[in-house]
């Protein structure tokens, strides 16, 4: 099937109140008098531009209509006309788009990791704005509400889009029944995705304005980012650390529920590869770990040698290393080695299976975590590794 073909069976579905409330919702003016069975709007800005939505979707002329409405609302949006048509499928939901930009997602693929890493991000996101819109703390340690898991059972994972790699998150806006929502007009949906659109973007202007501290004292009595956020944004992170995470929202054609001002609540946020480590410094800040300065004895292989050769002809640099823990898969660790650590490193890499006995503080991570400082690099043979080794 073409993609004309698909866009014209999506366009004979669009429902036309809907539309017309999609229309009314983003300010389209309507035109009184207009003589015919359709609905005559006029931009908010721009006089010259109008919409013609038809009424009838029994209309012989009814698809072609709608794909002009669709094709206009596009251009002006300046979104992809199938973006928007797939939002208009949906009226009363507001639709999150969770989009990784990089070099292996430019064809649209995601290693299954990755994948598994992004759909399990997303979903821990959407729990954490909605649990700080119900309780507003550093960390929730159980993230189980009844409001937020109504609205989680509710919300549906959309098809992915062209644009890198996109996964779309569709969010009903009365997923919540009266009875669990807060004694408030605006939907608890609502809340909750201008909640995680506004703490995201928070948190990307204190790191691009070097005061992350500060942001998180100035809200330290009532958080708007959680520990929790902070975790589900590193678990989305694009794979190798390059590229960029983006966030959007587009909202629900609801006139009497327009969407929130661009200056209080943006629609996109992009996160890029290189604010990783002061999203990490933030949830450190906001759970930090008892153990996060003891020292320990580690076992494990050499990965991958990244050094550099220095001014005196010697290598050294950082080394990928694969640790075996007891109480978890093997966990992959970067560490910056100094020239003679960097040679036993060599020597354990190039005998196939060498293992290695490190001495450092761990910090762990969703992805990838470190050693710093590492202390000590010790050979080890293939038994020895199986040992059991005394923490320090």
């Amino acid at each position: 099937m073409s993609i004309d073909q698909q866009r014209r069976i999506l366009a004979r579905q669009l429902r036309p109140l809907a539309v017309r409330q999609y229309a009314e919702s983003r300010q389209w003016t309507p035109i009184e008098g207009a003589r015919g069975r359709f609905w005559l709007f006029r931009h908010p800005e721009q006089q010259l531009r109008q919409l013609q939505i038809p009424m009838d979707a029994d209309d012989a002329g009814f698809t072609d209509a709608m794909l002009d409405v669709v094709q206009r609302l596009a251009e002006l949006e300046r979104r992809p006309i199938d973006a928007v048509l797939a939002d208009l499928q949906w009226p009363d939901a507001d639709v999150l788009r969770v989009r990784i930009a990089s070099r292996d997602a430019e064809s649209g693929q995601l290693s299954l990791t990755a994948d598994v890493m992004l759909r399990e991000g997303a979903r821990r996101a959407l729990l954490a704005s909605a649990c700080s819109v119900i309780n507003p703390v550093a960390v929730h340690p159980r993230m189980s509400r009844g409001e937020a898991d109504a609205m989680l059972a509710a919300c549906r994972a959309g098809q992915t889009e062209v644009g890198s790699y996109v996964l779309k998150i569709i969010c009903p806006l009365h997923a919540v029944s009266r009875d669990l929502e807060l004694a408030d007009p605006i939907p608890f949906t609502r809340k909750v995705t201008t909640h995680l659109m506004r703490a995201t973007a928070d948190l990307v202007e204190s790191i691009e304005h070097s005061r992350v501290e500060a942001y998180l004292e100035t809200h330290a009595e009532r958080p708007m980012l959680s520990w929790n956020l902070c975790d589900a944004l590193l678990r989305m992170q694009p794979e190798q650390n390059a590229g960029q995470l983006e966030l959007s929202t587009t909202w629900a054609a609801d006139p009497r529920l327009p969407p929130p001002p661009e200056t209080d609540t943006p629609s996109r946020v992009a996160i890029k590869a290189e604010y990783i480590p002061e999203i990490q410094r933030a949830a450190q800040i906001l759970r930090p770990s008892p153990a996060s300065n003891r020292e320990e004895m580690l076992i494990g292989t050499v990965e991958i040698l990244s050094g550099v050769v220095g001014a005196d002809g010697r290598r050294s640099g950082e080394v990928q290393f694969s640790l075996l823990l007891p109480d978890s898969d093997p966990l992959r660790v970067r560490a910056n080695l100094d020239p003679e650590q960097y040679a036993d490193a060599v020597r354990a890499h190039e005998s196939g299976r060498g293992y290695v006995r490190l001495h450092g503080v761990l910090h762990r991570g969703q992805r990838i975590g470190r050693i710093d400082p590492l202390r000590a690099l010790q050979l080890l043979d293939e038994q020895a590794a199986y040992l059991p080794t005394d923490t320090a």
